[in-house]
């Protein structure tokens, strides 16, 4: 399965961006609203038998690192 690390995004930033997407030509496929996120790391293909070890980094890096702010202007 293909697995990655994510920060969801606040709802009303969903949906400036999904509005800001709106603008976008016809031939871009902007992801949409409920699915907006912003990918702290892609990890590819982990196996069914990898899932375990990845929750456990997972919930360690969670666990390990302070609160932080992101802005978009």
């Amino acid at each position: 399965m293909r697995l990655f690390f994510a920060v969801l995004v606040p709802e009303d930033i969903r949906r400036d961006l999904a509005r800001a997407c709106g603008k976008l030509p016809a031939s871009w496929r902007p992801v949409q609203e409920s699915q907006m996120h912003l990918t702290l790391v892609f990890m590819g293909d982990v196996s069914v038998d990898g899932l375990e070890r990845v929750v456990e980094v997972g919930d360690w890096a969670a666990a390990s690192f302070d609160a932080f702010q992101v802005s978009a202007q």
